[in-house]
């Protein structure tokens, strides 16, 4: 699990196109205790989201980057 950071924050998953990028998958979001998985390209990241993400370590670290 990942901390969302700052260029993904009020964004949603669509046009970040993290996937394509990176090759990584975004499995779930924890938010206030509570666990968002099947996500929706349209579900927007808040700041404090923990983002469980699927793929290598290199996908992983690659998918909250700035280059994403």
């Amino acid at each position: 699990m990942g901390l969302i950071c700052k260029v993904a924050s009020g964004k949603s998953i669509q046009p970040l196109n993290i996937r394509q990028k990176t090759g990584a998958t975004v499995a779930g979001i924890l938010r206030n205790g509570k666990l968002y998985s099947n996500l929706s390209p349209e579900f927007i990241f808040q700041k404090e989201d923990m983002a469980g993400v699927l793929g290598t370590t290199e996908q992983q670290s690659m998918s909250w980057s700035a280059r994403v």
